[in-house]
């Protein structure tokens, strides 16, 4: 009779897959990455590790959707729902102003004395720029600017 203590791998760990059978094909890993060992030999050659990010980490408190989000020079810009928000390392939110729409917004920044412009387009065809120098939130309204969709910076412009 053989011995059952010997430990034998069992190849279990891996993401999405398909076979013939439809009760093995629904079998999906979500949000779990495969991490192989970094050496061979381990006793578990593979594991799944949880997708980083899968921590909360603050809570906006706006209970409406995320329209855009961008890291200016590590301070996190967030569009969701109407409101602009900033929001410090440490989770704390502040809220910075109005950007009309539900649609997704698109955000750039550009490098200015002292801090930085961040250019949204609000998915209205308006644009707004919020100045980090001066902490103000301004809706474009020069007569030379007919709308976008998209905005970015380069070399200044």
């Amino acid at each position: 009779m053989a011995s059952l203590s010997r430990w034998q791998p069992f190849p279990i760990v891996g993401g999405a897959y398909s076979d013939d059978a439809k009760p093995w094909t629904v079998q999906d890993t979500v949000n779990f990455i495969p991490v192989a060992a970094e050496k061979r030999g381990t006793r578990s050659p593979t594991m799944l590790r949880c997708a980083p990010g899968m921590t909360a980490f603050t809570d906006l408190g706006s209970n409406a959707p995320i329209r855009g989000m961008r890291n200016v020079e590590g301070k996190l810009f967030v569009v969701s729902g109407s409101k602009l928000y900033r929001v410090g390392v440490d989770g704390a939110v502040t809220e910075l102003g109005t950007i009309p729409g539900v649609e997704r917004v698109s955000m750039a920044h550009n490098q200015i004395t002292g801090g930085n412009q961040l250019a949204i387009a609000d998915g209205l065809g308006g644009g707004h720029v919020y100045d980090t120098a001066d902490e103000t939130l301004t809706r474009i309204t020069d007569e030379a600017f007919h709308g976008a969709s998209s905005f970015d910076f380069i070399d200044g412009y």
